[in-house]
């Protein structure tokens, strides 16, 4: 998996929600017909409760730039990760958190 980042996004000095994202080691795209889209995220099978062990659901959103997904390099390849805003904070399989977005790989959401 690529270098996991925590960004702290402040508003007036104040923290008001916590993000997690990896560098893009690819490209990044925005996908105006997926924007807005409802996902369920589930567990990874092979990867015990992770990453994201509630299995939340969340609506596709846009990065800082309107990116919707960016392309990473994972063991797997590259792969298309999408930003996820959850509809309720959540904590990852490491217990950080709560985090109100994050990139999600693909293969981890159901469209619904």
């Amino acid at each position: 998996m690529p270098t996991a980042t925590y960004l702290v996004m402040c508003s007036t000095g104040t923290i008001c929600s916590m993000v997690k994202f990896w560098r893009r080691d690819k490209h990044a795209g925005n996908d105006q017909s997926k924007l807005g889209s409802r996902v369920l995220v589930r567990q990874d099978p092979e990867f015990g409760p992770g990453p994201w062990p509630a299995e939340p659901t969340g609506t596709i959103v846009g990065d800082l730039d309107g990116a919707t997904w960016a392309t990473v390099e994972t063991r797997q390849g590259p792969e298309r990760m999408w930003w996820v805003r959850f509809d309720e904070p959540q904590h990852d399989a490491d217990g950080d958190g709560p985090y109100k977005e994050s990139q999600v790989l693909d293969r981890y959401l159901r469209w619904l």
